[in-house]
């Protein structure tokens, strides 16, 4: 029983620090606060700004803020220079670019 015991323990002292060192990188990877490609692909024109804040798994930032005009911005995964804007015309999406 007593070694049946210790190595349970070594198992999962091993075990442990592996599954925690990879799930912090899965999560990273699929909730990156960039736009990618396939993203921009999903979003369409009368979607909700919630609907796209779960495409992407971010709210990008603000750049113009009217009652009823609201653009967003995001940097693009593939390319640090590029940016991709959403425009939401009370709150749904009415335009949309990508650069990157």
């Amino acid at each position: 029983m007593k070694k049946i015991i210790l190595a349970a323990t070594a198992v999962a002292a091993v075990a442990a620090p592996v599954a925690l060192s990879v799930a912090p990188a899965n999560a990273a990877t699929r909730n990156a606060p960039c736009m990618s490609r396939a993203e921009f692909r999903h979003i369409h024109v009368g979607q909700s700004v919630t609907k796209v804040q779960q495409i992407v798994g971010s709210k990008g930032r603000v750049s113009v803020a009217s009652s009823f005009l609201t653009i967003r911005q995001w940097d693009t995964c593939s390319n640090q220079f590029g940016v991709a804007t959403i425009g939401f015309v009370h709150k749904h999406v009415n335009s949309k670019s990508f650069i990157g």
